[in-house]
């Protein structure tokens, strides 16, 4: 009796440990490298995500290749923001909308959402009611943090990873999705995300200390991305260079521009590093008009859970060097 409980153990054994053995992690490929960051971060330990759009490709340009197809059909889910940013992947993922295969992060109602900014000059306003607070990650309810569900189509600003708080959000629900698909690293998940939410506190506190002061400070950006960023830390953009960045700017937008620039002072303009440099040397050239990098899809970063914080980072010090005033 002893002999066959023994063997019945052993044999038990032998089936759990092949079942483990064999069992394969989810995998998840995600649109964007700071979003694909934010996941690794949260698998960090079971796998890796897979990133669909390699640097320097953007998702407002994007074709998708057969490869791409293939990693759609074989994700045991699908991470990106929408079709207000990825656009190429609306039709593609038709196949995938189920809820345990597809997250669609302009959906999640806890998300900060703001409308598009459809004019090229936008009048300055004062942040300072709502944005001076400590960082929380729970949703707050002053004006800037309510949700804005009704926000879909053409109307919102899909740039959404680029508000700390909205990271958060993303992270929960990035972890919420795999331990639904994958019970056994469930606590993996939950430490991930936990640790997380401390470098996005100290994320937001390093970034609220280096831009403190610069709220009265206009600037000009090449390409509409920094809306979210700009709220949540209290910038004062002025305006787009052009709602289209592919299209060169022609003579009676680039007098506009200039006007605007000599009539609010202006003394810094953003620019990105996919798009047309060649236009935005031409609007400096013979001015004092500074006019600097920024890069809000990590496209410089290293691959992996640091990205998304080197991406803030990097965005903050850039700000920073070019708003903080010369001395004389």
């Amino acid at each position: 009796m002893r002999k066959l409980l023994l063997t019945h153990f052993f044999w038990l054994f032998n089936l759990i440990f092949i079942s483990f053995a064999g069992y394969a992690a989810p995998q998840v490929v995600v649109s964007i490298k700071p979003i694909h960051s934010l996941a690794a971060g949260v698998m960090q330990g079971v796998a890796s995500p897979i990133l669909l759009l390699e640097p320097p490709n953007s998702p407002h340009y994007f074709q998708l290749r057969p490869s791409h197809a293939k990693l759609l059909q074989e994700a045991d889910l699908m991470i990106w923001v929408g079709p207000d940013l990825e656009n190429f992947l609306s039709t593609p993922l038709k196949n995938l909308n189920q809820p345990k295969r597809l997250l669609t992060l302009a959906q999640l109602p806890e998300i900060k959402k703001l409308p598009l900014r459809n004019d090229e000059y936008w009048p300055a306003h004062d942040h300072s009611h709502d944005h001076s607070h400590e960082h929380k990650h729970e949703s707050t309810q002053d004006d800037h943090h309510h949700p804005h569900p009704a926000l879909d189509g053409a109307n919102m600003d899909a740039h959404l990873w680029l508000d700390t708080d909205n990271a958060q959000h993303i992270v929960n629900a990035i972890a919420a999705h795999l331990t639904q698909l994958d019970p056994i690293h469930a606590e993996q998940y939950a430490a991930n995300a936990q640790a997380l939410t401390q470098r996005l506190a100290q994320l937001t506190i390093f970034i609220q200390n280096r831009l403190k002061g610069l709220k009265n400070q206009p600037f000009l950006v090449f390409h509409d991305a920094y809306q979210y960023f700009e709220q949540q830390f209290n910038l004062q953009a002025l305006g787009t260079i052009t709602q289209q960045p592919h299209v060169p700017l022609s003579l009676h937008n680039l007098t506009k521009i200039q006007a605007i620039i000599n009539k609010n002072n202006v003394q810094c303009l953003f620019q990105e590093p996919e798009f047309n440099q060649k236009m935005i040397n031409n609007l400096v050239q013979n001015t004092s008009l500074k006019s600097q990098i920024l890069d809000p899809l990590a496209s410089q970063a290293a691959l992996g859970p640091n990205a998304y914080f080197e991406m803030m980072e990097n965005l903050a010090l850039t700000f920073e060097n070019c708003l903080t005033p010369q001395k004389k």
